[in-house]
């Protein structure tokens, strides 16, 4: 479970940031789509909510420029090197006693 300042903090607000954005769900205020305990205020809980294709086309951007730019052989190993990054950091939190983000892959 993530703030959008946390997402913002780690992705930054460039181009990159919003693919993946667009591909995880997140948004400013929050995607929990219904909360009635209100644990989940103002948090995004990641998903694959668009297919690369989908946020390719809404972006205007071709995937594979993100890719290559990065420097990543394919489009999988550029999301696989995205998500190992994500559960270090997970880890770092969980170590460092700070909340642990939940990543909801459908």
């Amino acid at each position: 479970v993530w703030s959008d300042a946390e997402i913002t903090a780690l992705l930054g607000t460039g181009a990159d940031s919003v693919i993946v954005r667009k591909h995880f769900g997140i948004e400013p205020g929050g995607n929990a789509p219904q909360d009635p305990q209100e644990e989940f205020t103002g948090q995004n809980l990641l998903y694959t909510a668009r297919s690369i294709e989908e946020v390719a086309a809404e972006t205007g951007r071709r995937l594979e420029e993100v890719v290559k730019r990065r420097g990543y052989p394919s489009r999988s190993e550029a999301f696989r090197e995205a998500l190992r990054d994500f559960i270090d950091e997970a880890e770092w939190q969980k170590e460092s006693g700070t909340s642990m983000p939940r990543v909801f892959v459908r």
